[in-house]
């Protein structure tokens, strides 16, 4: 990471530049807090003669409790004192969006009001005290436009700083997601940003604006070129439940958003794979028949996924079928065997009598030479997630079922087979019923 990236961060998102007061100190600058005037971070850069590079730090007034939270490269200040100040040693830091949120931390703990009440005090006597006169305060220049409509400005307020963590982020997303499920907006913007896993705190005002603008006409079928990022959080959006009354619901949006946005040449060389991959594990956790997601399934997942099936009961098939499997598990180094080019009957016929006798042997023996699949239960936690977490493992536990069993999954499932294709935990999917108060979420009103 680099200063210049979180200088750049603050002047996107808070119209903050960075401001060098001290001639003396050239790669010493200030970022001050347009809204308050109060310094939020001192960026210093300084070279190293005898490692001959540029060393750079920054003091950021987060609080100390940041420290908790075990982001590498976080220390005690190294220019400021008091409680409020963290010191960030640039070259230690993994994760710039981990430092943006820090930023993000100190603003908004700036920006906080209140009022100490103390009651059953006993009276004092007061006392004239003539102190120094206090120089106004200088003009106020506010953060955001005077235009930001009041939902925005609510839903900002929703928004938790915690410890920073992947599953605080995800929370705060939905939160903030289920609050502005039917809000639209009239303010287009067509520029570009690129965020991993991006969530609504990661865009400014602008883009704010023009994504609720973009999704509006999205929801009236209009589908019109938008920034990757965005376009990703529209589908976090379905795969959450946000913005539907039902699984069959983000299902059906979803393929509408394949033709409309995909198939017009929008969106990055990833997007179609991805979308089929949730839209799969989607399907599978919430009972979707399987006739509808095989189209779906990769086809090599497919084909791996049958030749398990083949090889965990290899008694049913023809030598043929046994060969095919193992290789299909295998690459094409079988196919290359001498044994099968000197005679590829009896060497199809040697590999798989090999293969049945090792599992009858192993199950005579206890051991199961049989091909892993993962395809094992378990209770893991669910958590609503911005985008899917692949790889996790069914059941998944959701605030209104509790525990529940979503047994085979992924390619397995859709198939009948045992994939080792698992699905997402995906909670907070339900939708109030559309027989609740109007929504425009689903072309109801």
């Amino acid at each position: 990471m680099e200063l210049a990236e979180l200088a750049a961060y603050a002047e996107e998102k808070y119209r903050m530049r960075e401001e060098h007061k001290w001639s003396e100190f050239p790669g010493f600058s200030v970022l001050t807090d347009p809204d308050t005037g109060k310094w939020v971070a001192l960026l210093m850069r300084q070279w190293d003669f005898d490692a001959g590079m540029e060393i750079q730090r920054c003091d950021i007034k987060c609080g100390r409790e940041a420290l908790s939270g075990r982001i590498p490269g976080l220390s005690a200040p190294f220019r400021m004192k008091g409680e409020k100040w963290v010191g960030v040693k640039i070259e230690e830091v993994d994760s710039p969006e981990a430092v943006f949120r820090l930023l993000d931390r100190a603003i908004a703990a700036g920006r906080q009001q209140g009022a100490t009440i103390v009651l059953n005090q006993a009276p004092v006597q007061q006392k004239v005290v003539y102190g120094d006169t206090a120089l106004p305060r200088r003009e106020r220049r506010p953060m955001m436009d005077e235009a930001v409509p009041e939902k925005i400005r609510q839903m900002l307020a929703l928004y938790q700083y915690q410890d920073g963590s992947f599953e605080g982020k995800c929370r705060n997303f939905y939160r903030q997601g289920k609050f502005m499920e039917d809000y639209t907006d009239d303010e287009p913007w067509t520029g570009d940003i690129q965020r991993y896993f991006p969530t609504y705190h990661d865009l400014n005002i602008r883009q704010l604006r023009g994504y609720f603008t973009w999704r509006a006409g999205v929801r009236r079928g209009e589908f019109t070129p938008a920034a990757a990022s965005m376009a990703y959080l529209y589908l976090y959006e379905l795969l959450n439940g946000i913005g539907v009354c039902s699984p069959e619901e983000a299902l059906e949006k979803m393929r509408a958003f394949e033709a409309g946005f995909l198939d017009a040449g929008f969106g990055d060389a990833a997007m179609r794979g991805n979308l089929h991959r949730w839209m799969l594990d989607y399907g599978v956790l919430h009972g979707v028949p399987a006739e509808q997601l095989r189209p779906l399934i990769d086809p090599i997942v497919l084909q791996k996924d049958e030749a398990l099936a083949v090889l965990r009961d290899p008694e049913g098939q023809d030598d043929e079928a046994v060969f095919s499997a193992l290789c299909g598990m295998s690459g094409k180094k079988l196919e290359q065997s001498p044994v099968v080019k000197r005679d590829e009957k009896q060497g199809k016929h040697l590999f798989a009598a090999v293969w049945r006798t090792a599992l009858q042997m192993g199950a005579e023996d206890g051991r199961d030479f049989s091909p892993p699949a993962s395809g094992s239960r378990k209770l893991t936690p669910g958590i609503r997630l911005p985008t899917p977490s692949i790889g996790q493992k069914s059941p998944i536990r959701t605030p209104s079922t509790g525990w529940m069993n979503a047994g085979p999954t992924g390619a397995g499932a859709a198939s009948g087979g045992n994939s080792g294709t698992t699905a997402f935990p995906l909670t907070g999917s339900g939708c109030r019923p559309c027989c609740g108060r109007p929504t425009g979420c689903c072309g109801k009103s």
